[in-house]
């Protein structure tokens, strides 16, 4: 559909203040969005040096994970309208404070089931993360190599033997269920939604982690559920050697439990893609400098800095649709109170 809109009559351009990193827009044509914005790149919203004249003029935000959003940030910009984030997930973000007195539309790729039926790079890193622990590539590689002993420190067994748990049935659950499938491995799933009891592959909570020889934590944050959801009661219960992977969020888990099983050789990997420290609430969160001695002490740690949805195609997809939401809302002048 084609937009009409004319800023003939306004003094100047909103501005959109933006830390997405200029790689991360590559690809996509921004004409139409610089007719109506003035487009601000910044390397962090928080340390953006400007003047009071120019943050009166910020009427969106636009962020990913690497900042955290509290409401120091949103009382910078008295006259922001929009927060938009390019994330599925929102924990880096202060939603008592979006949705309290401020009054801002929240824009995010959450619901946008079209788009994100398109993008597979989250689930092919965690299967990626599990090939890594399961095979202890990343161990093996820091090893002396080609000794007589070398090969037999580093058995493991084939996807096609493991039992796979997936914790949280989504878009990202569900490519790892049909992953499973291709490499002719078990799977069952367990999902908080009541109708997920009905289908063939459940498992209650309980069971599915002391069946399981990998776990795929790749649940969503919901506000009505307690975390982490793999807490340290369900951790002690966890099958001896399985390895565990978290796609979705460092508060998924108790990380300290997690850590501590490892080091105990109760399980025998763990890979995160997402760390607590991440999130605007870090209660519990394990210091960089733990997991950095863990994984020079040689354990079968991994961690990567969040790099699930580091796609080029993905990423264009993705602030694609977040320009065409912005550009909408802002033609429409639709700016609600988040409910």
């Amino acid at each position: 559909m084609r937009i009409s809109f004319s800023w003939s009559k306004m003094e100047s351009k909103p501005i959109v203040l933006c830390n997405i990193h200029r790689e991360f827009i590559t690809g996509i044509d921004l004409q139409k969005f610089y007719d109506l914005f003035d487009l601000r790149i910044v390397p962090s919203i928080n340390h953006w040096g400007a003047s009071e004249e120019e943050r009166l003029k910020v009427e969106i935000l636009w962020v990913g994970v690497e900042e955290n959003i509290n409401s120091e940030i949103f009382d910078k910009f008295p006259t922001l309208k929009v927060i938009a984030t390019s994330t599925t997930g929102l924990t880096h973000l202060d939603l008592p404070h979006l949705q309290g007195g401020k009054n801002l539309r929240l824009v995010s790729i959450k619901d946008e089931k079209t788009l994100l039926d398109k993008i597979s790079s989250s689930a092919e890193l965690a299967w990626g993360l599990m090939l890594v622990s399961l095979r202890q590539i990343n161990v093996a590689d820091r090893s002396q190599h080609f000794t007589k002993e070398f090969r037999i420190k580093y058995f493991s067994k084939q996807v096609s033997s493991l039992s796979i748990g997936i914790v949280g049935f989504g878009r990202i659950g569900r490519q790892l269920a049909r992953f499973s499938e291709a490499f002719g491995a078990m799977w069952y799933f367990y999902d908080a939604i009541p109708s997920a009891v009905k289908e063939t592959h459940f498992k209650e909570l309980n069971d599915l982690v002391k069946e399981s020889d990998v776990i795929f934590m790749c649940a969503s944050i919901r506000p009505e559920f307690r975390y982490p959801i793999l807490d340290a009661d369900k951790i002690s219960k966890l099958k001896q050697g399985s390895i565990v992977v978290n796609i979705g969020r460092g508060s998924l888990i108790d990380e300290y439990s997690i850590l501590e099983s490892l080091v105990q050789k109760r399980i025998s990997g763990y890979a995160t893609d997402t760390l607590r420290l991440e999130e605007l609430h870090q209660e519990s969160a394990v210091p960089l400098t733990r997991i950095t001695h863990l994984i020079n002490e040689g354990h079968n740690l991994v961690v990567t800095p969040h790099i699930g949805g580091a796609t080029s195609d993905a990423l264009k997809l993705v602030n694609e649709n977040i320009m065409r939401q912005l550009i909408q809302i802002y033609c429409d002048k639709h700016y609600e109170r988040l409910t």
